[in-house]
């Protein structure tokens, strides 16, 4: 048993590892440039240049995600574009919505999934089986 747990416990390197590759990939694959939106239509070629190296956009992609990934780890998950407050504010400002409306999802699911298990069970191999797995089948 401990040596299962432990593996687990390994193998979530390499998942954490994955989704930040694919996170940060998906943040510079995005359309739109982020010091347009930072510095508005009315900035100077000038204003973002500077604004590119304040920021390391003009560093290799390894060395921004060494950092994005070492500031992660640190807890610093930078500043918002749009309202300029840290990260890591946001997120726990909008943590307690996020628990309920999980929480809500979860009950729901949990109780509709056990009536509609129930319900197949009981008929068989009909039509309202066959039903219940195409909603089934549909959700996921």
């Amino acid at each position: 048993m401990a040596s299962y747990v432990l593996q687990r416990i390994l193998l979530i390197i390499p998942v954490l590892i994955g989704v930040s590759v694919v996170v940060f990939l998906m943040s510079h694959l995005v359309p739109g440039d982020p010091v347009a939106v930072m510095l508005g239509e009315r900035a100077t070629a000038e204003d973002a240049s500077r604004l590119r190296e304040e920021l390391g956009l003009n560093d290799p992609i390894y060395v921004q995600y060494w950092r994005y990934v070492s500031d992660a780890v640190r807890g610093d998950l930078g500043e918002s574009i749009r309202s300029g407050q840290p990260v890591l504010t946001e997120i726990r400002e909008r943590f307690p919505s996020t628990l309920v409306l999980t929480c809500c999802a979860v009950v729901t699911a949990a109780v509709v999934g056990v009536a509609l298990g129930v319900a197949a069970a009981v008929s068989g191999r009909g039509w309202v089986d066959a039903g219940i797995m195409a909603f089934a089948l549909l959700g996921i």
